[in-house]
């Protein structure tokens, strides 16, 4: 059985002005990690949420941090989009919620969780509708289902009982032009040795490539050819790397190192 509610985010306006670093920062920052217990079937089955498909078991801890391992779901500003999650059946009421931390300053501020709904032994819906004053940027997402009810106000210290906790990226983009789109279908970024190679339909402007704490560890400007080769000494990571073209098309890529 599927059980499915509506919700809408928060306006952003204000939260929007915290944000130091356009949603990179999110990504691998230093967030609390809750300790909970999934082995008594209170637990995460699969997460389905704008391209990620994430099918998982009890994880050690009741934690699983999915922000390296599983690509970014991708949202468009304006975009409405079904989170879904399947839930086990350790309790007659399994409520999932989650939270989006939209400012990037490594909280989930109670103001940025949201209830998607409750099950027990099957599948939670809710529609996420992406604010239209959102920031471009990825964020990171936390989801949790706890038997009885989700609290909202302390995603780092559960309360005694039983649940998980995952972690997940949202990117946030801008709605693409066709300008934009045949930019980004055109870029290739690929890894050779030490070397990271980065090709293009368009003339490159600029290449800078961020770990997923955000920190920038490169970058090339006024590169004014179609193709550019970057050596780093990062090894074992995955990588943001963000390419614009001369005209200005911007897009990101992940690459693991």
């Amino acid at each position: 059985m599927t059980k499915k509610t509506t919700f809408s985010f928060f306006n952003l306006k204000t939260v929007a002005l915290l944000v130091a670093f356009f949603g990179f920062t999110a990504a691998n920052a230093q967030y609390c990690i809750p300790v909970d217990d999934c082995t008594d079937g209170d637990l995460i089955l699969n997460v389905e949420f704008a391209g990620i498909a994430n099918p998982t078991d009890c994880s050690p801890g009741g934690y699983g941090d999915f922000t390296a391992s599983v690509d970014p779901a991708e949202v468009e500003i304006g975009g409405v989009y079904t989170m879904s999650v399947e839930v086990g059946a350790g309790w007659s009421v399994e409520t999932v919620g989650l939270w989006i931390d939209f400012d990037n300053n490594e909280t989930f501020d109670p103001s940025e969780f949201y209830l998607v709904g409750t099950g027990s032994g099957s599948v939670v819906e809710a529609d996420l509708a992406i604010p239209g004053d959102a920031l471009v940027g990825t964020y990171r997402m936390r989801i949790c289902v706890k038997a009885d009810s989700v609290p909202y106000d302390d995603p780092c210290n559960p309360a005694a009982g039983f649940g998980e906790w995952e972690d997940y990226l949202v990117n946030v983009t801008d709605p693409l032009s066709t300008p934009d789109l045949d930019f980004s279908n055109s870029v290739t970024v690929f890894k050779s040795g030490e070397n990271l190679n980065i090709t293009s339909g368009s003339i490159l402007g600029k290449v800078e490539v961020f770990d997923l704490s955000g920190k920038l560890i490169a970058a090339q400007n006024n590169i004014a050819s179609s193709n550019v080769t970057i050596n780093l000494s990062a090894a074992n990571q995955v990588l943001l790397v963000k390419v614009q073209s001369e005209e200005g098309y911007t897009t990101t890529k992940k690459v693991i190192f």
